[in-house]
């Protein structure tokens, strides 16, 4: 029997896991480097009211890494 893991961990623990997951496509750590599967993730992360994800994610937009720059979302 298989869970979804979306509906069995507090909220908390599963941003953070994204938003470390966002942090490793980022960096190309273990993993092969793609920025717009990093923003993916710092957003879904950021929408569970990680204030960290929501940091990473303005960093994207005011870098333009995995997404266009923008300063004004950034």
């Amino acid at each position: 029997m298989q869970n979804n893991p979306e509906s069995t961990c507090p909220p908390d623990s599963l941003a953070r896991a994204q938003h470390l997951l966002g942090v490793m496509y980022h960096l190309g750590k273990g993993v092969d480097n793609d920025d717009t599967k990093a923003v993916e993730l710092f957003r879904r992360a950021a929408a569970l009211e990680l204030p960290r994800a929501h940091y990473f994610l303005g960093k994207s937009y005011d870098g333009g890494f995995g997404v266009e720059e923008n300063a004004e979302t950034a």
